[in-house]
């Protein structure tokens, strides 16, 4: 009778994400750092009228997992489960990266007043693709063009987390602490623990937490950092740290899951489920010395990098610290240190 009390719980916890608040931005979330190159692939997902390309409105976040496609949550393109996707041509929809193609990066959606201040990368969304799996709440688009200088964002297929760890949540949409409230719309992260056996088939509960509209707008038990999403972070990452291929390295990320609610997201394996195409497959070893993410490493990454570095560039700062000469060594130290 065991399968009995998993689809039983499976069940609830299902229902229960029907019934909760949607997703948001990060609870609590603080900007992420501008040096930190490896959540650049967290993107804003925005709707916009017929003709009209900024500055449009917010749905929500999604994930860079292929150089010109993104995963997002479904329900983010104002349909119900069991309605088709919309048509592009009468709800156009556009990405926006933080990070331009020259390398500045700006968190806000609004910066000095303005939504298209053009510090930023923006492509349209030429084809959506429905998940194979009734009600996943997924659906994968198809961008213009590819982002210059973004890596996507490695998927987590063949070891999914279901122990305690430690867990990143990345998205845009409201910091405050009660749902939708706070401010909103910049490329968030907030960091914490994830509890043990979190995973119930394809959901994955990465929050053991509750947030309402009204105060006291959460609900956490003992234990903790915990972690919670808020209004459009539907689409963002739940993230975890993997160690390096090279030794000395920073850690890399990897996709755990999809936010769909303020506590739960969907596993990236369910999208393969019931043959789900094309196939998302578990992440490779990761170039780090790819300084211009063109997918493989050469001396142009090098010229690259020391051009970024004399004009003061952020993401050259790789060892934490003042940008100085030992940020030069870190990356010579990766390039000569790996394969390309």
């Amino acid at each position: 009778m065991c399968w009995i009390r998993a689809l039983a719980a499976l069940v609830s916890v299902l229902a229960a994400a029907v019934a909760s608040p949607r997703a948001g931005a990060v609870v609590n979330g603080v900007e992420v750092p501008c040096w930190d190159r490896r959540l650049d692939g967290v993107g804003l997902l925005i709707s916009v009228s017929p003709g009209q390309t900024c500055p449009g409105a917010v749905s929500g976040s999604c994930v860079l997992i292929a150089p010109n496609v993104v995963l997002a949550a479904r329900h983010q393109l104002g349909v119900s489960t069991t309605s088709p996707l919309p048509s592009l041509q009468q709800r156009p929809l556009r990405v926006r990266f933080r990070r331009s193609a020259d390398g500045l990066a700006v968190n806000p959606v609004v910066f000095n007043g303005e939504p298209c201040h053009g510090v930023y990368q923006e492509f349209s969304v030429v084809s959506a693709t429905d998940a194979a799996m009734p009600g996943s709440d997924l659906v994968m688009l198809t961008l213009s063009g590819t982002p210059h200088g973004i890596s996507p964002i490695g998927v987590e297929i063949n070891q999914p987390p279901t122990s305690a760890m430690p867990i990143m949540i990345v998205g845009w949409g409201y910091a405050g602490p009660c749902f939708g409230t706070g401010p909103s719309w910049a490329l968030r992260l907030s960091r914490g623990m994830m509890q043990a056996h979190a995973q119930v088939s394809d959901v994955l509960v990465f929050s053991p937490c509750s947030l309402w509209t009204t105060e006291p707008c959460q609900y956490c038990p003992p234990g903790g950092p915990w972690v919670l999403a808020n209004l459009h972070d539907s689409g963002g990452a739940v993230l975890i740290e993997v160690p390096s291929d090279q030794s000395g390295a920073p850690p890399q990320v990897r996709l755990v899951g999809t936010i769909v609610t303020t506590w739960a997201a969907r596993r990236p394996s369910s999208w393969n489920a019931f043959g789900g195409l094309p196939r998302i497959e578990q992440a490779g070893p990761v170039l780090l010395a790819d300084f211009n993410a063109d997918q493989s490493t050469d001396a142009r990454d090098v010229l690259d990098f020391l051009n970024a570095y004399w004009v003061g560039d952020c993401r050259c700062n790789l060892t934490g610290d003042d940008l100085d000469v030992a940020d030069i060594f870190a990356f010579l130290n990766m390039f000569f240190g790996q394969d390309g």
